[in-house]
């Protein structure tokens, strides 16, 4: 199980656990986060809202992205 924290309205940072990235497709439809295919996410990932990932993306455990952040295909952050 994995752990991803996305921002909620009145809130702030809320955990989502996970098995598989697609299980969270309803709660990045709604802050128009888009996750390219064979992303790999670590444990505590941060997505700000409008956040998108190209394919192959790698973002290592503990990450933080800020709203409206894109990047492209392959890219590897902390992986």
């Amino acid at each position: 199980m994995k752990t991803i924290y996305l921002h909620v309205l009145d809130k702030g940072w809320v955990s989502f656990q996970y098995t598989n990235i697609s299980e969270l497709e309803e709660e990045f439809a709604q802050r128009g986060i888009e996750v390219g295919d064979g992303c790999e996410l670590g444990d505590d990932c941060k997505l700000g809202d409008g956040c998108k990932l190209g394919d192959d993306c790698k973002l290592g455990d503990g990450c933080e992205l800020g709203d409206g952040c894109k990047l492209g295909y392959g890219c590897e952050l902390g992986a």
